[in-house]
């Protein structure tokens, strides 16, 4: 059986081929004195094919030569955006039968002569027979010169997925996007340099350290809990805690404190522990009422009492204590 479909020509691509357009303005060299195209002025241009395996060929082109062709996308059938040929660029033609119409595909990498280009890659992800694909029922991926744009992947919902999942490079803007349809995100931000990352619920690290170096730290919950299982180390100048209701510690054996002066100004002050320990030059307490229980109290130094003050057992002082 004689197949209809058939190589045509070797072309050449007169003007760069429209974004977006599957069309492209070529002549073929194999057929110039013979096939006459649509455009009809007659108007000799000189331009040159550099032909693999071959030296520069030159030739006189009349404009009624040129013809339209249309890209077909042979053994490329998940791409779906045509190549962006440019000026010179060599392409084989083909065409159907006795048909006029004329297709084009590329013929090989001419990177000097390509410019910018825009790609787009489709994968069905459906199963049902003659459906209509669009980027809700596909993944898809593209690639976009023109547009400074780059989208790695797109994954669709269409078939049982949890969500999509998207991740985006905005190179013109310097934003690199990792997203899914649900609202959970992480971008990062060349321009501002920054790094933002939105969780609808969870954050978790597992790891064995976890450094930050910052200039300034903040955060901002509405509840804070935190575990260690061992020790907890702070090294700091100046350290200020504002609470503006209540303020609970629990201490298991011993809480020791060691400070050149301390200073507390609360309504209550109650501490309740097996032992209670202050060493400190100067130790200030001022509350209308404190308490303070343990199986042992003592306080060295420089001590100012003010208030109703309750102590069981009795105070044991390494120096004298001022009570008013």
């Amino acid at each position: 059986m004689k197949a209809d479909f058939k190589f045509f020509s070797f072309g050449m691509v007169y003007l760069d081929k429209e974004k977006g357009s599957p069309i492209i303005k070529t002549f073929p060299i194999e057929h110039m004195a013979s096939y006459a195209g649509e455009l009809g002025t007659k108007k000799k241009i000189k331009t040159e094919m550099d032909v693999e395996k071959y030296s520069k060929q030159k030739f006189d082109v009349e404009l009624e030569q040129i013809i339209d062709a249309t890209w077909i996308p042979i053994g490329q059938s998940n791409r779906l955006t045509p190549p962006d040929a440019s000026h010179g660029e060599t392409v084989m033609l083909y065409k159907y039968g006795e048909s006029n119409i004329i297709f084009w595909d590329t013929i090989g990498n001419e990177s000097d002569l390509r410019k910018k280009e825009h790609i787009r890659m489709v994968y069905s992800n459906t199963s049902k027979f003659k459906e209509h694909l669009t980027p809700k029922n596909t993944y898809w991926q593209s690639v976009d010169c023109f547009d400074k744009f780059v989208k790695v992947i797109h994954t669709s919902d269409n078939d049982g997925e949890l969500t999509t999942f998207d991740i985006d490079i905005q190179t013109e803007k310097g934003v690199l996007s990792v997203y899914d349809g649900r609202g959970n995100y992480i971008r990062l931000n060349s321009a501002d340099d920054s790094i933002s990352v939105k969780a609808n619920k969870t954050v978790n690290i597992t790891t064995e350290t976890v450094n930050v170096k910052c200039n300034t730290y903040n955060l901002e919950c509405d509840d804070m809990n935190t575990y260690v299982k061992n020790n907890t180390n702070f090294d700091t100048n100046t350290q200020k805690s504002v609470i503006r209701d209540s303020h609970t510690e629990e201490v298991a054996n011993t809480y020791s404190i060691k400070a050149k002066t301390m200073s507390f100004k609360v309504t209550t002050f109650l501490v309740e522990t097996k032992d209670f320990l202050i060493k400190s030059t100067t130790t200030s307490i001022k509350a209308a009422t404190a308490t303070i229980k343990a199986s042992s109290i003592t306080l060295k130094g420089l001590i100012g009492l003010k208030g109703v003050v309750s102590a069981s057992p009795p105070i044991s002082t390494g120096a004298t204590a001022a009570k008013t």
